[in-house]
């Protein structure tokens, strides 16, 4: 199975300088947990399994280097905060297709 990775939809670590893309189903995985799901909720929402969901969380934390939904959302919002913001990004996270 092929990963899909989005261009340009990256986490920007401030702290290290560095960046980490995410694939398309961690995106829509973070969009939702940011929205306050719960895995449960997240599975059904995305079609996925519960496990699934833990995977795609699991992979989150390593890349953003977090333990928790919280820090996960807060990392994540201030990479966001400190960068000018790209609007096509912005779309694709929130799974808005161009027009």
């Amino acid at each position: 199975m092929k990963v899909e990775r989005i261009k340009g939809v990256e986490f920007m670590d401030t702290e290290r300088n560095t960046s980490t893309d995410f694939t398309e189903r961690e995106m829509s995985v973070l969009w939702c947990v940011m929205q306050g799901m719960t895995n449960g909720d997240i599975g059904k929402t995305l079609c996925i399994s519960l496990s699934t969901v833990k995977f795609h969380l699991a992979n989150l934390y390593q890349k953003t280097k977090t333990r928790s939904r919280t820090e996960l959302t807060h990392k994540i919002l201030l990479s966001l905060i400190n960068r000018p913001l790209n609007f096509e990004i912005f779309r694709k996270l929130i799974g808005v297709k161009s027009q």
